[in-house]
């Protein structure tokens, strides 16, 4: 393994530690008050952290899946889940007035 492999997969493990932790943070937030916006923000975040765990495996075998699609479908859904979660917020919101 190369040192910028090495470094690369380094980078990839502390983003996913980062993703998954935001999901158990909106997961007990959801859990404590119940708003949907916590719950699409922790399925998001979930999302993106299996995505790059998925990218990590792909990088370690030598894959470059940047250039491919189903990558940036997995970034779309995470960011689609969290652009639900804010529109549903600002609806409920708006019926409340």
């Amino acid at each position: 393994m190369t040192t910028g492999l090495a470094a690369k997969l380094m980078v990839y493990g502390v983003i996913i530690a980062e993703q998954l932790l935001l999901t158990i943070i909106f997961f007990r937030f959801w859990r404590a008050s119940r708003e949907k916006l916590f719950a699409f923000f922790a399925l998001g975040f979930l999302v993106m952290g299996i995505h790059r765990v998925l990218l990590g495996f792909a990088v370690a075998d030598g894959v470059d899946l940047e250039q491919q699609t189903s990558v940036f479908v997995w970034r779309l859904l995470a960011y689609l889940l969290i652009l639900a979660g804010v529109v549903t917020k600002n609806l409920q919101r708006r019926r409340a007035d």
